[in-house]
């Protein structure tokens, strides 16, 4: 019986994500940012070339590999790509599931949860764009849920969890120490917990190795990344806004969320609230360390450039299970009078929060839609003689035409737009210089932006024209 209930729960649970994330997809969301486009970019060269750092930047590489192992055998399109984030979507809805059985709540408190989860909006949009925070938070919170049993098998595949998270994104390192200092805490009564505070850092430990090796400095994503956002003035110049920042994007990024889980609070009696706290104690300070690490690294330079709120979504899933299990605690624990009374507040203050407060208060970076670009890229991939199609963009927009062509060996940028770098000389200063340009990369096709089309024109044939760009046979 137990059985068939958990499997209930997770069709249930996968039914569920999969309207969310199609009702996501209806309202003509892809992308959050051109990082996705790039991400895809570096999956689909891994595909071709497979190695142990398939971006050769400070991202990690687990999402690339798991990407790109798949497109070696389904094919380098971007269908691909979004058929493996929509799937890891599901899978992060039940491993957040998995959380929290582990933690010790019940089925329902659980299912809950889960269902809480598919409505964030942030969790819905990470859930189908081809980025990794939505299955690296849940494999977060899977970790420290583990750290609430003494189970050593459970700790174990809670050191596998975040182990693969530090592959992912840099906000599961912090997390990754204190799992692995409160099991060797514990190890002082189970001896073996120390190999789940071993396995937790063989992540960490390998990519730091790698800079070590390949780079000649074990910290350098740090120092990349650093770098990157002060050449594009991310970082923002008074100490407050960097102090609070991240706590601030809890609030205001999924604050119907937060609202809910006060007013469930309030309504939990203090001596169940205790014990609930005691409950989640540490998955709630492991959570409350990655907000600190985020903190810190927003004061060091050393924080995401945009969309900031994405680091944060394993605060959000946590308390996602809070919600569950308060929930269904106040329902099981109450009459019928007052469980209409708590549905209602519940569902008052969700509704006020959403229609009437998000428009103002959650503001956030722009999403992307690169759809005229990923349309390009195929046609050219069709209608270019074999060899590379040269791209020229004013920003970052070359990765989905790049990604539309779905051959990494002939998409190429003229410039990487790279803010770190020298610039070189503009190639599009005249056609000579452009013909030269082109005749290095061995070009057969050009890509140009309107304000170039005239000096592309210039290199060949011109086969198709959009409001945008324009596709050059060259000559």
């Amino acid at each position: 019986m137990a059985v068939s209930r958990t499997l209930q729960d997770v069709a249930s649970l996968t039914l569920a994500k999969c309207v969310a994330s199609l009702a996501i997809l209806a309202t003509g969301f892809r992308a959050v940012s051109d990082d996705d486009y790039a991400r895809t970019f570096i999956a689909q060269s891994f595909a071709t070339t497979p190695r142990f750092d398939p971006s050769g930047t400070s991202w990690l590489p687990l999402p690339f590999w798991l990407t790109g192992g798949v497109m070696r055998l389904m094919g380098r399109e971007l269908w691909v790509a979004r058929l493996i984030a929509f799937a890891l979507g599901i899978v992060a809805v039940l491993l957040v599931y998995a959380a929290a059985r582990t933690a010790g709540s019940s089925k329902a408190a659980a299912w809950v949860a889960g269902v809480i989860t598919c409505l964030l909006p942030y969790f819905g949009w990470l859930g189908v764009a081809t980025v990794p925070e939505g299955y690296a938070a849940a494999l977060m919170l899977l970790a420290a849920a583990s750290t609430t049993r003494s189970q050593w098998w459970l700790r174990c595949v809670g050191g596998l969890a975040i182990s693969a998270a530090c592959l992912c994104r840099y906000e599961a390192w912090p997390l990754a120490a204190g799992f692995a200092a409160l099991c060797a805490w514990d190890a002082r009564r189970s001896p073996r917990l120390a190999v789940a505070a071993a396995i937790a850092l063989i992540g960490p430990a390998l990519w730091l190795t790698h800079g070590q090796v390949s780079h000649g400095d074990p910290l350098f994503f740090f120092k990349r990344v650093a770098a990157y956002r002060r050449a594009v003035g991310a970082a923002p110049e008074a100490l407050y806004k960097r102090l609070i920042g991240f706590p601030w994007g809890v609030i205001r990024g999924e604050f119907e969320l937060v609202l809910g889980v006060a007013a469930l609070a309030a309504w939990t009696p203090r001596g169940v609230l205790k014990s609930v706290a005691r409950q989640y104690g540490r998955v709630i300070g492991l959570l409350g360390l990655v907000l600190v690490a985020l903190v810190v690294g927003d004061v060091r330079d050393g924080a995401p450039t945009h969309h900031p709120e994405r680091a944060v979504l394993v605060v959000w899933l946590g308390m996602a299970v809070l919600a569950g299990t308060l929930t269904v605690n106040l329902i099981e624990n109450s009459d019928r009078r007052r469980r209409l009374r708590i549905i209602a507040t519940v569902i008052a203050t969700t509704f006020i929060g959403a229609l009437g407060l998000r428009p103002w208060l959650a503001k956030r970076d722009g999403f992307i839609d690169r759809s005229d670009e990923i349309a390009l890229g195929s046609v050219a991939a069709a209608s270019c003689p074999p060899g590379v199609i040269a791209v020229d963009t004013h920003d970052f927009a070359f990765y989905s035409i790049i990604v539309g062509v779905a051959d990494p060996t002939r998409g190429r940028t003229i410039d990487d737009r790279d803010p770190r770098r020298q610039r070189a000389a503009d190639p599009f200063r005249h056609s000579s210089a452009l013909r030269r340009r082109l005749q290095d990369m061995g070009a057969r096709c050009v890509i140009a932006e309107r304000a170039h089309a005239a000096v592309a024109a210039t290199t060949g044939e011109v086969t198709r024209r959009t409001h945008r760009y324009t596709l050059v046979r060259v000559e």
